[in-house]
């Protein structure tokens, strides 16, 4: 992608795990154990993704894999959450 750099190199998404390859996205694995078809990841990509000639299932997240989420990601996300700015916060610094 001429002028432009891809800065991730795999994007876990509702409908599936998406890597780059060749300067385009490409659907690997669709998460089924989630309801989840190859149509059904087609329609909220909404865009014409490549399809992996190898499409997978998305592997089901470790004992591990869980744990560190609950604990690590989820409390670090709310962190962030709360600690944004309001818009009356905003308007009221302005002055």
């Amino acid at each position: 992608m001429e002028g432009h750099e891809i800065l991730a190199l795999a994007v876990y998404s509702d409908p599936g795990f998406e890597e780059f390859s060749g300067g385009e996205m490409v659907l690997k694995t669709i998460h089924t154990a989630c309801g989840i078809t190859l149509d059904k990841a087609k329609d909220k990509i909404r865009w014409d993704i490549k399809i992996a000639n190898d499409l997978s299932d998305t592997e089901p997240p470790t004992n591990e894999e869980l744990r560190v989420y609950r604990e690590k990601i989820v409390v670090e996300r709310r962190v962030i959450r709360f600690s944004r700015r309001t818009k009356e916060e905003n308007t009221r610094d302005s002055k």
